[in-house]
């Protein structure tokens, strides 16, 4: 910042002695003008006399003719006294050639006399012309100048405005700016509705056992066989049903509004899915003795149903999906024997929320018509 300060001064310095010495010029050049214009009418004048004095000297020449003719004219007359007269004649011829050597002689030193000054003029004139261009010029290269040291100033002066600006900025420096919001949080994923099934089927199926373990003692051994039937035959139905689906009665297409075809989502993973946690729940059930309950007396219709097919599913058992529906049946709670009343309400908990998770996962059962829970169909 001072050497910025110390250049601007050299330059103030530099700018003022070319005005000083631009103002010399314009007054030199002005005197110079001046001296011109006496001179040329100095010139003038003399110009007018000269030639006033030729006419004047011109009309005393004719006169001076006119004299002597005259004075022929008296000579003649008089005839005596001729060589006086011979001898004023000729003094009157000498004075006259006298006169007019004297006059021309005055005239060729005038003559002279204009030259010498014109061309001392003429010199001057173009001496002084030279030295006006040679200042125009100087003039105009100092007006450059002068624009040059003025931009360069004003430039000085805006680098300095800078340069203090920045001193107290870093002086004083400017808060931080606010941090950003933080971004929001992702949506949560989808809830798996088979898994959720599972695991309310595998949370349910252990408190059942604690609760059958706590209250009830263990029983024969052909009521526990009745038990695991049972399980296996309401997975065996709840799997076929899951695969094949149940045929819907056609309805009339016309009285509907047209809808655009929805593409069927692939149920492949979903029985994978189902079956591997099957299985996983029959590796960590196997270990344990099931407990059989007691049959209750209140018998509902779809328990009916499964100890009619029964004997079916004995005869089926041989076969690979028999052990594997044997397999399932044993992790699964007991459906209707010795669970009375709250054991068929958590059976139809359990078939509605299947229902409602999995609404498009494929033809899959739904809640059972009435309180005794038949047969199921597709919503």
């Amino acid at each position: 910042v001072n050497k910025l300060k110390e250049e601007k001064a050299v330059l103030t310095t530099e700018v003022n002695k070319q005005q000083k010495l631009l103002e010399k010029c314009n007054r030199v050049s002005v005197l110079a003008v001046e001296e011109y214009e006496e001179l040329h009418e100095n010139f003038e004048l003399e110009k007018n006399l000269r030639k006033k004095a030729e006419s004047f000297a011109q009309e005393m020449f004719i006169e001076q003719n006119k004299m002597k003719r005259q004075s022929q004219l008296l000579l003649q007359n008089s005839a005596p006294d001729q060589q006086l007269l011979k001898a004023l004649d000729d003094n009157a011829k000498l004075t006259h050639t006298l006169e007019e050597e004297r006059l021309q002689h005055q005239q060729k030193i005038k003559e002279l006399e204009e030259q010498l000054e014109n061309q001392s003029l003429h010199k001057e004139i173009s001496r002084l012309k030279q030295q006006l261009e040679l200042l125009e010029e100087d003039k105009k290269e100092l007006e450059l100048k002068c624009q040059h040291a003025e931009e360069k100033a004003r430039d000085l002066k805006h680098s300095v405005d800078e340069l203090q600006k920045r001193i107290q900025q870093s002086e004083n420096p400017a808060p931080p700016p606010p941090p950003p919001p933080p971004p929001p949080l992702p949506p949560p994923p989808p809830p798996n509705p088979i898994r959720s099934l599972m695991s309310m089927i595998r949370k349910r199926s252990h408190s059942n056992t604690n609760v059958s373990k706590k209250e009830k003692p263990p029983q024969q051994e052909s009521a526990g066989e009745e038990v695991t039937d049972l399980k296996r035959q309401a997975v065996e139905e709840m799997m076929d049903r899951i695969k094949k689906g149940v045929h819907l009665r056609p309805v009339n297409q016309s009285s509907r509004p047209k809808t655009k075809p929805e593409t069927p989502k692939p149920s492949e993973s979903a029985m994978k899915e189902l079956k591997g946690i099957l299985e996983t729940l029959n590796k960590s059930t196997s270990s344990r003795s099931l407990k059989s309950l007691e049959t209750d007396s209140g018998e509902t219709e779809l328990e009916r149903v499964l100890r009619r097919r029964k004997v079916t599913t004995d005869q089926d058992s041989g076969s690979p999906t028999g052990i594997l529906a044997t397999s399932e049946s044993k992790s699964l709670p007991v459906l209707g024997s010795g669970a009375s009343a709250p054991q068929a309400a958590l059976n139809k908990d359990v078939e509605t929320e299947f229902t409602s998770k999995v609404p498009n996962s494929g033809p899959v059962p739904s809640q059972p018509k009435g309180a005794t829970g038949s047969k199921p169909t597709l919503q």
